[in-house]
């Protein structure tokens, strides 16, 4: 098991603490099954993890685990069928981040990029 880095914009953080993101799409690929990578949330409330004590307000680290190997696939597949994984609201939504995250270049959805599937484990 190794730790990687995969880094999430701030309004990825709700879905990822709920669970309703579970999947993020990559250009590169990260780590293999097994791999773990930690993100920050703050809270000043309190975390909303059930039992977890953390955050005074500076944020806290929950760990994520890659449940399978990262696949390629066509990232119109992702985008226009798997948004929910993905976090989003609908395929508009999934589409929106995509080209703002990666505005580089025109994307069509024929690419192939790098689906990588995850859970929280604490």
């Amino acid at each position: 098991m190794t730790e990687i880095h995969l880094k999430f914009l701030p309004e990825f953080d709700e879905p990822l603490i709920y669970g309703r993101k579970t999947a993020t799409s990559r250009t590169k690929r990260h780590g293999k099954k097994g791999d773990t990578f930690e993100h920050r949330f703050y809270y000043p409330n309190g975390c909303p993890v059930r039992g977890c004590t953390g955050d005074d307000g500076d944020g806290h680290d929950h760990i994520f685990e890659l449940i399978t190997d990262p696949v390629r696939v066509h990232l119109g597949l992702i985008l226009d069928n798997l948004w929910d994984i993905e976090g989003c609201a609908d395929r508009d939504e999934a589409w929106a981040n995509w080209r703002r995250i990666y505005d580089k270049r025109a994307w069509a959805g024929h690419e192939q990029v790098w689906l990588h599937r995850f859970r929280m484990v604490e």
